[in-house]
C-alpha cells in the first residue's frame, strides 16, 4: 500500500506540475501569439509604406523629367520677345557657322512674333552653314526674307534677313497677356475690328 500511496502521490504530484504548466505558460503563448499577430500587421504596414515610398520615388523621378522638360519648352518658347537671349543665341548661332553678326534691330513685337532684322557677312558656304543652324535651333525661328550682297571680288556675302522669333505671348507663369482677337467680320468701314 505505501507503494500504492507513493505511486498516487507521484501521479497527483505530476499532474499538478502539468496543470501549473499549462496554466502557468497558456497566458505566455496567448501573449506569444498576440505579439505574432501584431507582427504580422508591422509587417504589413512596413511592406505598404515601402511600396509608397517607391511609388513616391518614381513620382519625383517623373516630375523632375517633367519639369527638365518644361524648362526647355520655356526656353524655345518664352512668355515674352526676350530680346537679350535671342541676341546671345544669334551671336552663338553665327559664331559657329563662321560669320560675323555686323548689325541687329530688333522690331515691335506683335502676336506671338518678334521681329528682328539682322545682317551677317561671310562667304556662300557659311550663309549656307548659318541658315541652316538657323532651322534646326530649339527657338523656332522664322526667315520671311533675305537680301544677299555681294563685295567687289564676289567672295564675301553681306545678308540681310528677316526673322520672325516665335515666343508665347499667352502664357500666364510669365505675365504676360494674350494678344487681342481680331474679328473675322469686317466692321461697316470695312477693315477688322479688334476685342
Amino acid at each position: 500500500m505505501r507503494e500504492f500511496l507513493k505511486n498516487y502521490a507521484s501521479f497527483l504530484l505530476l499532474a499538478a506540475a502539468l496543470l501549473l504548466i499549462y496554466f502557468g505558460l497558456k497566458p505566455v503563448l496567448a501573449g506569444l501569439k498576440e505579439r505574432s499577430l501584431e507582427l504580422a500587421v508591422v509587417q504589413k504596414e512596413v511592406e505598404n509604406k515601402k511600396q509608397k515610398l517607391e511609388t513616391l520615388t518614381s513620382l519625383a523621378g517623373e516630375i523632375k523629367s517633367k519639369s527638365d522638360l518644361l524648362a526647355k519648352v520655356n526656353t524655345a518658347l518664352p512668355s515674352e520677345p526676350d530680346y537679350p537671349s535671342l541676341l546671345v543665341m544669334l551671336e552663338s548661332i553665327a559664331s559657329q557657322s563662321n560669320v560675323l553678326l555686323q548689325s541687329l534691330q530688333p522690331g515691335q513685337a506683335a502676336g506671338n512674333e518678334a521681329p528682328l532684322d539682322i545682317t551677317v557677312q561671310g562667304n556662300f558656304s557659311a550663309l549656307k552653314t548659318f541658315l541652316s543652324n538657323l532651322e534646326q535651333n530649339s527657338r523656332p525661328l522664322l526667315v520671311k526674307s533675305i537680301n544677299i550682297v555681294a563685295d567687289a571680288t564676289g567672295d564675301l556675302l553681306s545678308a540681310t534677313l528677316r526673322i520672325g522669333a516665335a515666343y508665347n505671348a499667352g502664357k500666364t507663369d510669365g505675365g504676360a497677356t494674350a494678344p487681342p482677337s481680331v474679328k473675322s467680320t469686317p466692321d461697316k468701314s470695312g477693315s477688322k475690328e479688334e476685342e
